[in-house]
């Protein structure tokens, strides 16, 4: 018999029962939501955690996406890494600085040893996308090496990228097989 506990979604007052070491992305499948943007992560105690974080003991649990501030500040400064590391490999001297926040993102200094022209910046923009790109195909390759040896037919049907503040876009499936 597995070891359960209780988990009290704050989104719907609702209580429900997980394996010890569920993620919170396992639970929030479990709990079925609908959010008009993609959930970025969670307060568990109201503290925030990550999609990944294993929970082991009861808790109560608050689903967030961008239109929370602490769902935002997840989204963004998942960016932030994305631009650090388009870069870094754009610009290895280079050194970016993210400085404090305006708006809903951050002020950033980018100081690559001359005046930053518009090729950069689109240099960048372009190499952030790869970088995306190049994760949503790793994901794609490690559910297709998940496939059970029972599966039969068409494993991945349809695929949909979105960012949190976009529609969701469809995968060309024929992509997918040749991955």
């Amino acid at each position: 018999m597995k070891h359960m506990l209780q988990i009290c979604c704050k989104n719907n007052n609702i209580s429900k029962e997980f394996p010890i070491g569920s993620s919170l992305l396992d639970i929030y499948y479990g709990f079925n939501l609908n959010f008009p943007y993609q959930v970025v992560s969670a307060k568990v105690n109201n503290r925030s955690e990550g999609l990944n974080f294993r929970v082991y003991n009861n808790k109560d649990v608050e689903f967030l996406d961008i239109r929370d501030s602490s769902g935002m500040r997840t989204y963004v400064r998942s960016l932030c890494f994305i631009l650090y590391k388009a870069v870094s490999e754009l610009f290895p001297e280079g050194k970016l600085f993210v400085e404090h926040p305006v708006s809903k993102g951050y002020f950033c200094n980018l100081r690559i040893g001359r005046s930053i022209e518009l090729e950069d910046v689109t240099a960048i923009k372009k190499r952030m996308q790869e970088i995306i790109a190049e994760n949503i195909a790793a994901l794609i390759d490690s559910v297709v090496k998940a496939r059970p040896a029972s599966a039969k037919g068409a494993y991945i049907e349809s695929v949909t990228v979105s960012c949190a503040m976009c529609p969701g876009l469809p995968v060309d499936t024929a992509s997918i097989a040749k991955l």
